[in-house]
Protein backbone atom coordinates (compact mmCIF):
# COMPACT_ATOMS: atom_id res chain seq x y z
CA UNK A 1 0.00 0.00 0.00
CA UNK A 2 1.28 3.45 -0.63
CA UNK A 3 -0.23 6.82 0.83
CA UNK A 4 1.42 9.90 1.51
CA UNK A 5 -1.76 11.66 3.52
CA UNK A 6 -4.72 14.07 2.11
CA UNK A 7 -2.01 16.00 -0.12
CA UNK A 8 1.43 14.56 -0.35
CA UNK A 9 2.57 18.14 -1.46
CA UNK A 10 6.01 16.70 -2.80
CA UNK A 11 4.25 14.18 -5.18
CA UNK A 12 6.17 10.91 -3.17
CA UNK A 13 3.70 8.91 -4.57
CA UNK A 14 4.72 9.19 -8.25
CA UNK A 15 8.04 8.67 -7.28
CA UNK A 16 7.63 5.50 -5.46
CA UNK A 17 5.58 4.14 -7.87
CA UNK A 18 7.78 4.92 -10.78
CA UNK A 19 10.72 3.32 -8.73
CA UNK A 20 9.14 0.10 -8.18
CA UNK A 21 7.60 0.21 -11.42
CA UNK A 22 11.48 0.12 -12.75
CA UNK A 23 11.89 -3.15 -10.05
CA UNK A 24 12.21 -6.73 -11.31
CA UNK A 25 12.94 -8.10 -8.56
CA UNK A 26 9.17 -6.88 -7.31
CA UNK A 27 7.59 -8.37 -9.87
CA UNK A 28 4.48 -9.23 -9.58
CA UNK A 29 2.65 -7.19 -7.16
CA UNK A 30 -1.06 -6.15 -6.10
CA UNK A 31 -0.13 -2.54 -5.59
CA UNK A 32 -2.61 0.14 -4.00
CA UNK A 33 -1.83 3.50 -4.54
CA UNK A 34 -4.40 5.91 -1.78
CA UNK A 35 -4.70 9.07 -2.57
CA UNK A 36 -6.19 12.10 -0.49
CA UNK A 37 -8.72 13.99 -1.13
CA UNK A 38 -6.30 17.44 -1.95
CA UNK A 39 -4.19 15.11 -3.87
CA UNK A 40 -3.17 17.63 -6.86
CA UNK A 41 -1.31 15.20 -8.70
CA UNK A 42 -4.57 12.29 -9.31
CA UNK A 43 -4.63 13.21 -13.39
CA UNK A 44 -1.13 12.02 -13.46
CA UNK A 45 -0.54 9.32 -11.09
CA UNK A 46 -3.39 7.98 -12.67
CA UNK A 47 -2.17 8.24 -16.21
CA UNK A 48 1.07 7.05 -14.93
CA UNK A 49 -0.57 3.65 -13.09
CA UNK A 50 -2.46 2.93 -16.29
CA UNK A 51 0.42 2.85 -18.59
CA UNK A 52 2.50 0.88 -16.19
CA UNK A 53 -0.79 -1.55 -15.90
CA UNK A 54 -0.34 -2.03 -19.24
CA UNK A 55 3.58 -2.81 -19.34
CA UNK A 56 4.06 -4.66 -16.66
CA UNK A 57 3.47 -7.64 -14.60
CA UNK A 58 2.27 -5.91 -11.25
CA UNK A 59 -1.24 -4.45 -11.21
CA UNK A 60 -1.69 -0.89 -9.44
CA UNK A 61 -5.05 0.27 -8.40
CA UNK A 62 -5.44 3.74 -7.55
CA UNK A 63 -8.28 4.46 -4.65
CA UNK A 64 -9.32 8.23 -4.24
CA UNK A 65 -12.57 8.09 -2.05
CA UNK A 66 -11.81 5.96 1.22
CA UNK A 67 -14.05 6.27 3.86
CA UNK A 68 -11.85 3.63 5.95
CA UNK A 69 -8.42 3.60 4.78
CA UNK A 70 -7.78 1.24 8.01
CA UNK A 71 -9.08 -1.72 6.17
CA UNK A 72 -6.28 -1.29 3.29
CA UNK A 73 -3.85 -1.21 5.95
CA UNK A 74 -5.24 -4.17 7.13
CA UNK A 75 -4.61 -5.71 3.91
CA UNK A 76 -1.21 -4.35 3.31
CA UNK A 77 1.94 -6.64 3.65
CA UNK A 78 3.92 -3.82 3.96
CA UNK A 79 2.76 0.41 3.48
CA UNK A 80 4.57 2.92 2.38
CA UNK A 81 3.87 6.60 3.72
CA UNK A 82 4.97 9.67 4.86
CA UNK A 83 6.01 10.42 9.00
CA UNK A 84 2.76 11.97 10.09
CA UNK A 85 -0.02 10.50 11.86
CA UNK A 86 -0.68 7.87 9.04
CA UNK A 87 1.86 6.38 10.87
CA UNK A 88 0.20 5.36 13.91
CA UNK A 89 -3.14 4.59 11.98
CA UNK A 90 -0.84 2.04 10.16
CA UNK A 91 1.30 1.18 13.41
CA UNK A 92 -2.16 0.12 14.90
CA UNK A 93 -2.62 -1.94 12.06
CA UNK A 94 0.44 -4.00 12.60
CA UNK A 95 1.29 -3.26 9.22
CA UNK A 96 5.25 -2.52 8.40
CA UNK A 97 5.60 0.22 6.96
CA UNK A 98 8.37 2.55 5.14
CA UNK A 99 8.44 5.89 6.18
CA UNK A 100 9.21 8.86 3.47
CA UNK A 101 9.22 12.50 5.78
CA UNK A 102 7.30 14.84 3.37
CA UNK A 103 9.11 18.01 5.15
CA UNK A 104 11.56 18.54 8.16
CA UNK A 105 9.21 19.24 10.40
CA UNK A 106 8.46 15.47 10.11
CA UNK A 107 11.54 14.42 11.02
CA UNK A 108 10.60 15.44 14.56
CA UNK A 109 7.97 12.49 14.77
CA UNK A 110 10.12 9.92 16.08
CA UNK A 111 7.84 7.07 16.45
CA UNK A 112 8.61 5.69 12.84
CA UNK A 113 12.73 6.31 14.02
CA UNK A 114 12.32 4.36 17.03
CA UNK A 115 9.46 1.71 16.78
CA UNK A 116 10.98 -1.31 15.10
CA UNK A 117 8.09 -1.90 12.94
CA UNK A 118 9.02 0.90 10.08
CA UNK A 119 12.32 1.67 8.37
CA UNK A 120 12.37 5.44 8.47
CA UNK A 121 14.23 6.77 5.43
CA UNK A 122 13.78 10.68 6.55
CA UNK A 123 14.12 13.25 4.68
CA UNK A 124 15.78 14.79 1.70
CA UNK A 125 15.06 17.08 -0.85
CA UNK A 126 15.00 14.23 -3.65
CA UNK A 127 13.40 11.01 -3.38
CA UNK A 128 15.93 8.69 -1.90
CA UNK A 129 15.64 6.56 -5.03
CA UNK A 130 19.01 3.94 -3.79
CA UNK A 131 17.85 3.43 0.11
CA UNK A 132 14.26 3.45 -0.94
CA UNK A 133 15.36 0.21 -3.55
CA UNK A 134 17.68 -1.25 -0.82
CA UNK A 135 14.41 -1.44 1.67
CA UNK A 136 12.12 -2.07 -0.23
CA UNK A 137 13.76 -5.18 -1.80
CA UNK A 138 14.94 -6.24 2.16
CA UNK A 139 11.01 -6.37 2.74
CA UNK A 140 10.09 -7.96 -0.07
CA UNK A 141 12.25 -10.56 0.21
CA UNK A 142 12.60 -11.40 3.59
CA UNK A 143 8.93 -12.45 5.11
CA UNK A 144 10.37 -12.87 8.33
CA UNK A 145 11.60 -9.21 9.08
CA UNK A 146 7.95 -8.58 7.66
CA UNK A 147 6.64 -10.95 10.47
CA UNK A 148 9.45 -9.18 13.24
CA UNK A 149 8.04 -5.79 12.39
CA UNK A 150 4.50 -6.86 12.77
CA UNK A 151 5.11 -8.28 16.29
CA UNK A 152 7.35 -5.29 17.15
CA UNK A 153 3.81 -3.07 16.27
CA UNK A 154 2.12 -5.29 18.68
CA UNK A 155 3.70 -4.29 21.53
CA UNK A 156 2.64 -0.81 20.98
CA UNK A 157 -0.62 -0.10 22.30
CA UNK A 158 -2.21 2.27 20.02
CA UNK A 159 -5.82 1.57 19.80
CA UNK A 160 -7.08 2.80 22.66
CA UNK A 161 -5.58 5.90 22.34
CA UNK A 162 -8.54 8.38 22.67
CA UNK A 163 -9.23 6.82 25.89
CA UNK A 164 -5.82 7.11 27.48
CA UNK A 165 -6.18 10.98 26.70
CA UNK A 166 -9.20 11.36 27.96
CA UNK A 167 -8.26 9.37 30.81
CA UNK A 168 -4.94 11.71 31.77
CA UNK A 169 -6.78 14.97 31.09
CA UNK A 170 -9.63 13.85 33.86
CA UNK A 171 -6.53 13.06 36.10
CA UNK A 172 -4.91 16.34 35.73
CA UNK A 173 -8.17 18.32 35.94
CA UNK A 174 -8.74 16.11 39.23
CA UNK A 175 -5.69 16.58 40.38
CA UNK A 176 -5.20 20.64 39.54
CA UNK A 177 -4.95 22.89 43.12
CA UNK A 178 -7.94 24.90 43.56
Amino acid sequence: MITFGGTDPRNLTTAVIETISQLEFLKPLEIFVILGPGNKNIKQISELIESINLTNQSKITMISDVPRISEWMLRADIAITSNGRTVFEIAACGTPMITISQNKRETLHTFSQRCKGAIDLGYSPEFPKSSFVDTIQKLIQDESLREQMKQELSEYNLTSGTERVISEITRLYKNREI
